[in-house]
């Protein structure tokens, strides 16, 4: 029997960045769980998140992870069963490609530092494409205002 699953979503909870779809499903102080959506041929470039400490669980289709000099495949024949995770701390360098059918996973998230956001905001590294640049500079222009006003 699968055990019920309890969503406490908040009311920003869905982001859209460059093929990628994502939901948080829950939030409980400093810990969330986001479901990541992939379009096929999606490529993440290597990046890290400075403030995040990630369980990635493989849900369905075809990526490839690359974590710590190695390489994981999750498909329909991997070798790592579904509902296994894989743990990047923060600061730990990753990316990801996503094959022909597309791919989905949970992200189950520890925020070290700060409040828990979307980990795409969270990111040190190139940015996926250019709606994920657009919403990084933004980010960056909040945070200088919200300094400012702090400061005066």
């Amino acid at each position: 029997m699968i055990s019920p699953l309890v969503f406490s979503c908040p009311y920003d909870a869905v982001t859209y960045v460059d093929g990628i779809a994502g939901l948080i499903v829950s939030r409980e102080g400093k810990n969330q769980t986001q479901l990541f959506i992939c379009q096929p041929w999606v490529e993440v470039p290597e990046h890290c998140h400075l403030n995040v400490d990630t369980n990635l669980i493989y849900l369905s289709g075809c990526m490839v992870v690359r974590h710590n000099s190695k390489v994981y495949t999750f498909n329909e024949t991997c070798t790592i069963p579904r509902g296994t995770s894989l743990h990047i701390r923060p600061g730990e360098f990753h990316s990801l490609s996503v094959g022909a059918i597309g791919g989905a996973f949970l992200s189950e998230q520890s925020w070290t530092r700060g409040n828990p956001d979307s980990t795409e905001l969270d990111w040190v590294g190139q940015p996926i494409g250019k709606a994920h640049a657009a919403r990084l500079v933004q980010k960056l222009n909040k945070t200088e205002r919200d300094y400012a006003r702090k400061s005066s």
